[in-house]
């Protein structure tokens, strides 16, 4: 999906504020994503180690 607006044709016509803001969006989102996903994975290696 960032690669989406990395192409030069999306450049043409659309303004560079944003582009920019697009960016920020979606590192945030990628940010977001990362901390959600090494939670999940933290409770599951300590569900995993836990006697059931």
């Amino acid at each position: 999906m960032a690669g989406r607006y990395r192409n030069p044709s999306y450049r043409q016509y659309l303004p560079q504020e944003l582009l920019d803001e697009l960016r920020a969006v979606s590192k945030a989102t990628h940010l977001r994503v990362q901390q959600i996903v090494r939670v999940a994975v933290q409770r599951f290696l300590r569900k995993l180690r836990s006697p059931s």
